[in-house]
């Protein structure tokens, strides 16, 4: 069975009554009539069996069919990858998300919490086994397949958080993930977009993610922008935008950064910060005089010796 089949299957499936597959793929017992209803308890969902059967029929179902197609016959490695694709994407990731809600809204009422916890647990339980389905997939095809529908899931769940406001009052860590995940599946304008969508704070996480996928030209770019404009506190700015400068091989830019550092602890020695911490000082300047500077120093003079020659 190929994976056209494989999809011709899933697209005309209909279930009936998915409550039903449900009971049968768990071996939950029926529930009787008077107990097929949603119950409510001081604003909060009690989800009975019934619910829980209407909610995950479907995924258990499919986890049942997606399990027994590749023993029906002879299939390919990539048909065989694709099931474990579908397994990951469409059937644990999908509970996993819809009770990560329930648990979610029940942990805030008292009575419901030992319920929530056990919810945390199967949210994490049918996390283990999407990422285990994720890690077997190899097939080059099937590979790029899951990493652009993890982005546009990601996207698609997240879209309300990621088109808001402007990069003061974005949330960060979304559009920085939102990034990571378009930058692997191999969707390089996307993931620029999102990256410069962060501001400053976000232009190392980029830089970084490049380097991880192989893509130099954006990573040298990302690391630039970085270096240029460090963000964080103004005794370790200096620093931080010494270690970008090493990224693209500007020994110069690097040492004129360190060297302020440098300067700049000497002058707040003694000094305490709002937490109650002492400052570098003379002390740290020296330390990294001895360790960083000096031997920066001796490699920018090969260099140039060796650009003379």
């Amino acid at each position: 069975m190929d994976i056209k089949k494989i999809r011709a299957e899933l697209e005309t499936l209909v279930i009936d009554n998915p409550e039903n597959r449900f009971y049968q793929r768990t071996g939950l017992p029926m529930p009787s009539n008077r107990d097929k209803s949603w119950d409510y308890n001081r604003g909060v969902i009690n989800l009975n069996a019934y619910g829980m059967g209407i909610l995950f029929g479907r995924e258990a179902y499919l986890e049942q069919l997606l399990q027994t197609l590749p023993a029906q016959d002879e299939t390919s490695e990539e048909a065989q990858q694709e099931v474990k694709k579908m397994l990951a994407l469409e059937v644990y990731d999908n509970i996993a998300k819809r009770l990560e809600k329930l648990a979610i809204s029940l942990q805030s009422s008292w009575e419901y919490k030992e319920r929530a916890r056990q919810l945390w647990d199967d949210v994490r339980e049918y996390g283990r086994k999407s990422q285990s389905c994720k890690k077997e997939i190899t097939h080059p095809t099937v590979l790029q397949s899951l990493r652009y529908q993890e982005a546009l899931t990601y996207e698609q769940d997240n879209r309300t958080k990621l088109d808001m406001g402007d990069e003061h009052n974005r949330d960060r860590f979304c559009v920085e993930t939102a990034g990571r995940l378009w930058a692997i599946a191999g969707e390089t304008e996307k993931a620029v977009n999102y990256f410069n969508q962060g501001g400053p704070y976000s232009y190392p996480v980029a830089a970084a993610t490049f380097e991880r996928v192989g893509d130099r030209k954006n990573a040298r770019a990302f690391w630039i922008k970085a270096a240029e404009d460090p963000q964080g506190y103004s005794d370790q700015q200096d620093v931080d935008a010494a270690e970008y400068w090493l990224k693209v091989g500007n020994l110069e830019n690097a040492l004129a950064r360190y060297e302020r550092a440098m300067n700049y602890w000497i002058s707040q020695d003694g000094s305490i910060d709002l937490h109650g911490e002492e400052k570098p000082g003379r002390a740290e300047a020296e330390s990294l005089r001895k360790q960083v500077v000096e031997p920066l120093k001796q490699r920018l003079k090969r260099k140039q010796k060796k650009a003379r020659k």
